[in-house]
């Protein structure tokens, strides 16, 4: 992961973004474990790349009805564009 991360500031700093942007990525990956197991069933990869930005992995998640509440700092441009 610490791989990952450099790489990640690499291209960032490539970017000109700010470091200070970029999501921890630690959180990300417990929240998605937290919610893979709450809802024990596989889940498909667009709910992997929302649910991973949950602001509480704990909320109601029901497909078709629930609204998501969603760290907006730390979900990607070019995903909430496709939505």
């Amino acid at each position: 992961m610490a791989a990952a991360r450099a790489a990640a500031v690499a291209a960032a700093r490539a970017a000109r973004m700010p470091v200070s942007a970029m999501p921890s990525y630690g959180k990300l990956v417990d929240t998605l474990r937290q919610v893979q197991r709450r809802l024990a069933r596989p889940l498909m990869l667009a709910e992997k790349i929302l649910y991973a930005h949950l602001r509480s992995p704990n909320q109601d998640i029901v497909r078709g009805e629930s609204y998501l509440k969603l760290a907006p700092g730390t979900v990607p441009d070019d995903v909430l564009r496709g939505l």
